[in-house]
């Protein structure tokens, strides 16, 4: 299946407000939820939670808030989650990327983040 995105100026997707990090407390339910009742996806809750974590630094990071309280989250879940993502096979190449790009550390990525607009 192939997508084409078109970035409008002024979308939801192009402009960061702070309500966009509602997201981490969903993914953070939702990994609670699947490890408590269902913890054969809790692999997949991982990788979400990844996902979303990556997502909302670079976006942070994009903003000039890359060295807030809410980076810094964001960074800690990534640096807890990113090994048992790595040995997943499951998880997207998207997110190996990520990961592997986050093994230098926080300042590598955050440049990484800078240059991939």
């Amino acid at each position: 299946m192939l997508y084409f995105y078109r970035k409008r100026a002024g979308s939801r997707l192009s402009v960061f407000t702070r309500d966009r990090l509602d997201v981490l407390d969903v993914v953070g339910r939702i990994g609670e939820y699947v490890a408590l009742n269902c913890p054969a996806a809790s692999a997949a809750a991982k990788s979400r939670m990844l996902s979303a974590h990556f997502n909302m630094f670079v976006l942070l990071v994009r903003n000039g808030l890359g060295d807030s309280k809410e980076a810094d989250a964001c960074w800690d879940a990534i640096s807890k989650l990113r090994m048992d993502c790595l040995r997943d096979k499951r998880v997207r190449a998207k997110n190996k990327l990520g990961i592997i790009a986050s093994l230098p550390g926080r300042s590598f990525f955050k440049l990484l983040s800078r240059l991939s607009k």
